[in-house]
């Protein structure tokens, strides 16, 4: 109990460095990718090739609420980057603004951006055909992060992104997934 409490503390009280700072440059443009997350989170292109996840928790100005989850959503998805569990590669959590020269910075998972289509999304396509061969591939994914330890909670099409130009399956969206291993959420 102590160790998650001055964990929780620890991480409540670190100094967050903005994109700007991280990447070393101004933004050159912010733009919102989609309205698929919208039950807990935005999603934004932050520049070429970066995605950033905007949790409406820091939006309503609960900044350590948003700072929490992007932290926890990051660790998941780094352990599985570095177990090479098909995911886009996490770049960090990172203060990032919402719209183009603004000053307001929020709490977000930065990660890369890959273009494709959930699941969901293929059902609309000329590619759905390819959903049942895709579902396959990313079971092998699922199997992979058991494995580790992980336990998907809201696990549906959406949550798989198909990338038609490298014909790869990425697992996406970690709020829900449960980790033992890894104890970012204070105990109530």
């Amino acid at each position: 109990m102590r160790s998650t409490y001055l964990k929780y503390h620890l991480i409540k009280k670190a100094k967050m460095r903005t994109i700007e700072e991280h990447f070393g440059k101004e933004l050159p443009f912010v733009r919102k990718v989609c309205d698929r997350f919208t039950l807990d989170s935005e999603i934004y292109q932050i520049d070429e090739g970066i995605l950033a996840k905007v949790y409406h928790e820091g939006i309503e100005g609960d900044l350590d609420g948003a700072k929490m989850k992007a932290l926890y959503e990051y660790g998941i998805a780094k352990r599985l980057y570095d177990s090479k569990i098909s995911v886009p590669c996490p770049k960090g959590v990172f203060l990032v603004p919402i719209k183009t020269n603004s000053t307001e910075r929020y709490p977000s998972f930065v990660m890369e951006y890959i273009s494709g289509y959930t699941l969901r999304e293929l059902e609309n396509t000329d590619f759905r055909d390819r959903t049942h061969d895709l579902v396959q591939k990313a079971q092998v994914e699922l199997e992979k992060a058991e494995k580790l330890g992980f336990i998907p909670k809201d696990l549906c099409l959406s949550n798989l992104l198909w990338s038609p130009n490298t014909n790869e399956i990425y697992l996406i969206d970690f709020t829900q997934w449960k980790d033992h291993s890894l104890s970012l959420k204070p105990r109530r």
